[in-house]
């Protein structure tokens, strides 16, 4: 059942657990506090919260999940998209997030003037109530040193691997004015880095990798990566989205698919002892055209996982948002996905 609140631009959703009860945290903003204009969504957004019940959404709370700061702090001018992780059974939840800083001055990119972007920490006992921990981001941008822009530091997915570390994957992109990076126009230089930290409070930036620095891609948001097992060993997979206009121009003439909507890419299939961060040979394959921020819920176990994701745009082209309808997606033996509706 598709869900899309009165009164609200309801965008970048991710999910969490309770039991059996299904959770949604989403980036909201109020349609009058920003003039009827969804592009006015992005410096007004905060995280609201509903619940999956038998009727459909349910709304929590009234009040939002998470807001910006009320005073000068880091994250005092809007929240962006994160993630959830619960590390036991009886623990409390973690919510990694974005945002940004209203006194940081903007910083140029190829497509705008931005802010930079950080990631912070909260915790709760039952996804209702939130705490920050700490007054600084948890992860900050590290930017430049990594031959990243120093501006896009967002959507972090965070997982526990194999090994019981847990590993950050995040939104960032190539600082077009590195030498390094020279060969990567500036339609592109979309990329996933992470980070692999024992602890979930403690991350060192300077040792950021890269999962996939893009030369089709401008942007690449909203990741999630998951592996799936099979016969014969395991991949790994990640889910992002990009706008049919962060197609780059090497994108198009290979003749690779170009839509807004969410993409994946996925490893070989490797043996199911592998550890570690494996890499994403093939270009990335549009998933879901129109459906924007897909995440697939259970994707390791569900025989055929639901997507969820927000729909971009109606047909007249006007912003939509929301929490889609259910969509269902099938693994074939090569690796690739396909969604299905029923």
């Amino acid at each position: 059942m598709p869900w899309l609140p009165h009164e609200k631009y309801i965008w970048d959703s991710w999910f969490a657990w309770q039991g059996e009860e299904l959770h949604a945290f989403y980036l909201q903003a109020d349609q009058a506090a920003c003039g009827y204009n969804p592009d006015a969504r992005h410096n007004l957004a905060e995280v609201g919260h509903a619940v999956l019940s038998r009727w459909g959404w349910q709304e929590l709370n009234g009040a939002p999940a998470l807001k910006p700061a009320p005073n000068a702090a880091w994250d005092d001018l809007a929240i962006w998209t994160g993630s959830i992780v619960q590390p036991a059974a009886n623990a409390p939840y973690f919510m990694f997030y974005t945002a940004r800083r209203r006194a940081d001055a903007p910083l140029w990119t190829p497509s705008e003037w931005q802010r930079p972007q950080h990631i912070g920490l909260a915790i709760s006992r039952d996804l209702r109530v939130w705490e920050r921990i700490g007054t600084t981001p948890v992860i900050p941008n590290f930017g430049k040193p990594l031959g990243l822009d120093g501006v896009a530091w967002r959507d972090p997915y965070v997982v526990r691997g194999d090994d019981g570390a847990w590993y950050a994957f995040i939104c960032a992109r190539l600082n077009p004015l590195d030498a390094n990076n020279k060969h990567f126009g500036l339609d592109a230089g979309g990329a996933i880095v992470w980070l692999r930290s024992e602890t979930l409070d403690n991350w060192r930036v300077e040792e950021t990798r890269q999962l996939v620095a893009s030369d089709e891609f401008y942007q690449m948001e909203v990741p999630q990566v998951f592996w799936r097992a099979g016969a014969g060993g395991k991949r790994f997979y990640l889910l992002f989205c990009a706008q049919e206009k962060d197609c780059s121009r090497a994108r198009r003439q290979r003749g690779l698919a170009c839509a807004t909507g969410t993409y994946y890419m996925h490893s070989e299939l490797l043996p199911l002892d592998y550890q570690g961060v494996p890499k994403l040979p093939e270009p990335a394959r549009l998933l879901a055209a129109g459906l924007y921020a897909g995440k697939l819920l259970r994707p390791e176990t569900a025989a055929r996982p639901v997507l969820l994701g927000f729909p971009w745009a109606d047909a007249a082209g006007h912003f939509t948002g929301g929490i889609s309808d259910a969509q269902f997606v099938t693994f074939a033996a090569d690796g690739a996905l396909e969604v299905t509706h029923g």
